[in-house]
């Protein structure tokens, strides 16, 4: 017994009338990529609340640009990140005060930031100094 192989071919007509691989979604349906474009954006933990205790103390948006901090080391799963405008920009946030918080962060001892002329600071978060638990947080 032989086995006709072209009785499993394709039409013609079909061949004429099919371009590319057929679509995995229905055309008009949402596309979404992955998980990461499916949920919110949230702050990973956990944040020592000493450090938080410590931002918060300090002058301006301080507090506003460490937990954009918070949430770029999170992202990046290191505690060392560049931090450009953008981000800041939706904490209400602009770059003249970005500066400023960052130089009373790194003098309080909650950061270290290595700045480059025309570039985006690169921040460091720090563990927060047994100065500011033992003089501040008494509770």
């Amino acid at each position: 017994m032989t086995l006709d192989l072209s009785q499993f071919s394709l039409r013609d007509s079909f061949k004429d009338n099919f371009k590319g691989t057929p679509p995995s979604r229905p055309p008009g349906s949402p596309r979404v990529s992955n998980l990461r474009d499916a949920s919110p954006p949230f702050i990973k933990g956990p944040i020592p609340l000493a450090w938080m205790k410590a931002v918060a103390m300090l002058p301006g948006k301080s507090l506003h640009v460490g937990l954009a901090l918070w949430y770029l080391a999170g992202v990046k799963k290191t505690k060392t990140v560049t931090l450009g405008n953008r981000l800041l920009e939706s904490f209400g946030v602009d770059r003249k005060t970005k500066s400023r918080c960052l130089k009373s962060m790194e003098r309080a001892g909650l950061i270290s930031v290595a700045r480059r002329a025309g570039c985006n600071p690169i921040v460091t978060l720090l563990d927060v100094p047994e100065t500011w638990v033992r003089r501040r947080g008494r509770d």
